[in-house]
């Protein structure tokens, strides 16, 4: 802090400037002292010594230079009652010599430090004296406040809301509401045995809920288990960016699409790797999957067919594989993320005619929240943790409501890339280099044929009549 300057007579005397001389006098009566002051009670403080402050000057009393000699009543210096204070600001020494202040200054200066902080104390006490007062007053003029603050409020009336229906999530709930007003029927499912398909208006049939057989429930509550042990595996990974919502999704298997020049296997890391063969290699894992692969079969046979053909042709040519042998999808996504919720959309890179699987994971109230909704059909399905479903997931929107924050759900999808057909059709190779090869007229009957395409895969899906008469029948052999 910088000294102030007194006097420009003595541009280099160097006085205490926060609590200093001036505080000694207010709160201290000097004059008060004993008759006689030896010449020990006084030192010089170096004039750096006061530029630093009383902190400094507290630290550096023990060392000061040697006293001058002055009596308080008996020296003529100080004759006439003259404080060694006063004295010292009529005539401050040289800035060599510094300031001449008591020896007991550092007591002094503590002594001001408390009073000050006393005072302060005081203060606070008198506040919370005043406070106690106020609370301390008559109940009856407090309630009497309050009841203007209530009169003179304005209530905001809501309909068709209660807070006992708040128990779940307040997103699910709102979002269940606007659908049933649109239209939507909610579909649930019992724990029968049954498969639950839905047809469209020509009676094909295009999605099937599978049924719950005996034991699914242990069952399920193991593969639980394992996808848990999944996401522990992975909760360290760097997921890439997912399109469908905020949660971590795991593609394996081969692929064409996107920008590939070939069909390649999705790309994953060696931890990724292991993790994921360890949880598809699950005897429970393995055991469903084969189960929801007999079902497909049962009720997308044409579609089993196809997809064991391409199949058959990658890893002839390209050494490509299914993920699991255990059923038939170039590739599965495995959703591991604790809250995998999707808003609508289509998996356009699918096989647009194809047959997609979604295996539903986790601890969910599925009658609140969790819910699979077909836009298309306006069909919200309750579909319980454990629950497998088969339906074009290109061809219908489809989204999940919301769940609790306190539930989780997860999933695994199975599902055939569009551009696997494409690059055979091509000639094992993109549409760039095939134009590039100048094929007009192979490229142009290709393009030509696309309804032909079309409807050949909408005839995949079979009426409940064909499919009696397909196993009836003993199937394509007979």
């Amino acid at each position: 802090m910088e000294p102030e300057k007194t006097d420009s007579r003595h541009e280099n005397a160097c006085f205490i400037s926060s609590l200093d001389l001036a505080d000694f006098y207010s709160h201290y009566d000097f004059f008060a002292l004993e008759p006689t002051v030896e010449a020990t009670d006084f030192v010089y403080l170096r004039p750096n010594i006061v530029e630093h402050g009383i902190d400094a000057a507290q630290r550096t009393l023990t060392d000061a230079v040697p006293p001058v000699a002055a009596v308080y009543a008996g020296s003529p210096a100080f004759a006439g009652g003259v404080s060694p204070f006063a004295a010292a600001v009529a005539a401050p020494p040289s800035a060599a010599e510094g300031t001449l202040v008591p020896s007991s200054a550092k007591t002094l200066i503590d002594e001001a430090d408390n009073y000050k902080l006393e005072k302060k104390r005081e203060k606070n006490r008198d506040k919370k004296r005043k406070r106690r007062e106020r609370l301390e007053e008559d109940g009856e003029a407090q309630h009497q406040r309050r009841l203007v603050f209530l009169n003179r409020s304005k209530p905001q009336q809501t309909v068709g809301f209660g807070l006992h229906e708040s128990r779940h999530s307040d997103p699910g709930s709102r979002r269940l509401a606007c659908l049933l007003l649109q239209g939507y029927e909610i579909v649930e499912f019992p724990r029968t045995n049954e498969d639950y398909p839905f047809c469209d208006s020509t009676g094909r049939v295009f999605a099937v809920v599978l049924g719950w057989p005996a034991g699914w429930e242990r069952r399920i509550a193991r593969a639980n288990a394992a996808m848990e042990r999944l996401q522990h595996a992975l909760e360290n990974c760097r997921c890439p960016p997912n399109r469908r919502g905020p949660f971590a999704a795991y593609a394996v298997g081969f692929s064409f699409g996107g920008g590939q020049t070939t069909p390649t296997p999705c790309q994953r890391t060696k931890t990724e790797r292991a993790a994921i063969k360890h949880f598809l290699a699950d005897p429970d894992i393995e055991a469903a999957l084969k189960y929801i692969s007999g079902a497909m079969r049962t009720w997308f046979p044409n579609h089993v067919e196809r997809y064991e053909s391409c199949l058959q042709t990658y890893a002839d040519t390209m050494s490509l594989h299914a993920p699991s042998p255990a059923i038939p999808f170039p590739t599965l996504t495995l959703n591991t993320g604790r809250y995998t919720v999707c808003g609508p959309h289509r998996d356009s890179p699918n096989d647009a005619p194809g047959v997609c699987l979604d295996w539903i994971f986790g601890m969910f109230d599925h009658r609140r929240g969790g819910h699979l909704v077909l836009h298309e059909a306006r069909k919200v399905l309750s579909l319980e943790p454990g629950r497998a479903l088969l339906f074009p997931s290109a061809l219908i929107t489809h989204e999940t409501i919301p769940i609790a924050p306190s539930e989780w759900r997860s999933g695994v999808t199975g599902y055939a890339p569009g551009g696997l057909w494409r690059f055979i059709a091509q000639g094992y190779q993109t549409r760039t280099e095939w134009e590039a090869q100048g094929a007009v007229d192979d490229q142009a009957k290709h393009d030509n044929e696309g309804i032909l395409r079309w409807q050949a895969g909408l005839n995949r899906f079979m009426t409940l009549a064909q499919l009696e008469k397909w196993w009836g029948a003993g199937g394509p052999a007979s």
